[in-house]
């Protein structure tokens, strides 16, 4: 790793090698390995390279084989580990979702400040990502795009941070079925029942241009869309 230039480094693992060095620390405990009498363990850093040129890019895993000398059958199972290491181990730190309604109007003043966007707790959006028809789910997962597909759907604050994220959901669900069948909905729905307000949540926020008044520039379609939310 310290043999990389910083700017190939960050452009591959999406990240700067401090950060990188930081979730290697605290994810180590749980993704090391231990060499035995037949073969040396994969390093921990090297099994988060992988995961993060992964994610980052998604090559397949013969071509992560040739560039990083592990085989594919032992990169198709530290994968899912690395990443259920970073789930289980920052997820807690990184992804805190509003609890009470002084926490939930924080977020509304942050969205009436940055944006001027009054009542607005959270942008919502959901990511199709095409998968391999599952056996036996008919047209479950087959959804408006003609594809197969799971919802990864998340809310974000007024500075693009994660505040929920919910995944899995079949492809052929809408939006609003992902949101109200989510396991946070309804710890949602009892937080916000104190708050004593009209609350919208910004549909289709556009974090390519963290803009949330840009229209397109040949449509009169614009990037986002309130979703009322009774509270």
């Amino acid at each position: 790793m310290h043999s990389i230039d910083e700017e190939a480094f960050k452009d591959s693992m999406r990240m700067d090698k401090t950060q990188f060095a930081e979730i290697l620390e605290k994810i180590r405990p749980i993704i090391e390995k231990k060499d035995t009498k037949f073969r040396k363990a994969i390093p921990t850093d090297v099994r988060l390279m992988i995961t993060l040129v992964f994610l980052g890019s998604g090559p397949s895993f013969s071509v992560l084989s040739n560039l990083f000398r592990v085989s594919a059958p032992s990169i198709s199972i530290l994968i899912p580990q690395v990443c259920g290491a970073i789930w289980t181990t920052l997820a807690p730190e990184e992804l805190k979702m509003p609890e009470t309604p002084e926490e939930w109007e924080e977020v509304a003043k942050e969205f009436q400040n940055t944006w001027q966007y009054p009542n607005c707790l959270g942008s919502i959006d959901g990511k199709h990502c095409t998968v391999q028809c599952p056996g036996n789910s008919s047209s479950t997962f087959h959804n408006y795009k003609g594809n197969f597909s799971i919802v990864l759907m998340a809310v974000a604050d007024a500075h693009s941070r994660f505040l929920f994220v919910d995944i899995g959901a079949q492809g052929s669900a809408h939006d609003s079925t992902v949101f109200k069948v989510s396991s946070s909905y309804n710890d949602i729905s009892i937080s916000l029942s104190f708050l004593k307000l009209w609350c919208l949540f910004c549909l289709e926020f556009n974090f390519r241009t963290n803009d949330f008044r840009k229209k397109y520039p040949s449509s009169k379609k614009q990037f986002w869309r309130p979703l009322p939310f009774h509270c």
